[in-house]
């Protein structure tokens, strides 16, 4: 949830210089109590974050100053570094059902094949897991 909005999907990329960039967009384009595809990217060629829902691309967000992330992935909350004790917020209450995570930058078409095939065709994700 976006803070003091409605209910927004977010994919956020944190960096050691420039502080941090998130690519919101609606929840509101998607029926309650459904199963979403939400997939995140990071370009850093690009100083890009998408946030593709469904495999279609529904916000980006320009990260100019983001160079080096030294935490690691996080799902389903956020933390929040104004806070004096840098805690964690924003708990989701939902499931994650399938995470998959690549070593690289994908296409829109291999995002497509992710809602289409489970994945893309030619490319292996790195790591990959269920989660309950």
């Amino acid at each position: 949830m976006h803070p003091g909005g409605p209910a927004l999907w977010s994919f956020k990329v944190d960096g050691q210089v420039g502080g941090q960039y998130t690519a919101y967009a609606p929840a509101r384009f998607h029926a309650s109590n459904t199963w979403a595809l939400l997939t995140g990217i990071w370009n850093p060629t690009a100083h890009r974050a998408y946030l593709y829902v469904d495999g279609v691309l529904a916000a980006s967000h320009y990260a100019p100053n983001v160079t080096t992330n030294p935490g690691g992935l996080v799902l389903g909350v956020s933390r929040d570094g104004q806070r004096a004790a840098n805690t964690w917020d924003n708990p989701w209450s939902g499931l994650i059902g399938h995470v998959q995570v690549w070593n690289q930058a994908l296409t829109p078409a291999q995002i497509a094949e992710i809602k289409k095939y489970g994945g893309p065709r030619r490319v292996r994700a790195a790591h990959a897991w269920l989660v309950a």
